[in-house]
């Protein structure tokens, strides 16, 4: 019987741990990505096909790079286009909830960062700015 495990409260409870650098974040960086709390969460709330979420937002030098990770095996240089439609609406969610909270940025396709260091199966896309 589930009753001495309650599903439910397992899974709200449930968390994964992942590697962490270990580099200190200066006061004014923390500060900034506080500021941003609610739009992470917001992107993170987004909704994606199969409920993939394909997106990683990394943050580096004051932006916040958006990357889709490519299922393995698929042999593309791109993501399929269900992928990059998926980031978009996490972008937006980003988007949008920043400039709810007074935050002002530009999303702008750039030259992908190089002081990153992203997994081979995610492409760049686009990077937010602050105004």
């Amino acid at each position: 019987m589930f009753s001495d495990f309650p599903v439910s409260e397992t899974i709200q409870k449930r968390r994964s741990v992942r590697t962490y650098d270990a580099q200190p974040m200066s006061e004014q960086d923390l500060e900034k990505l506080t500021a941003y709390a609610q739009p992470l969460e917001m992107l993170r709330l987004a909704p994606s096909a199969t409920n993939a979420q394909p997106w990683r937002v990394l943050r580096r030098d004051g932006a916040f790079h958006f990357y889709a990770k490519v299922t393995e095996g698929q042999g593309e240089v791109d993501p399929p286009i269900i992928q990059r439609v998926d980031v978009g609406i996490c972008a937006n969610h980003f988007c949008l909830t920043a400039q709810e909270q007074g935050l002002s940025g530009t999303l702008k396709a750039t030259e992908a960062p190089t002081n990153i260091d992203v997994p081979d199966s995610c492409r760049y896309l686009f990077t937010w700015t602050e105004d």
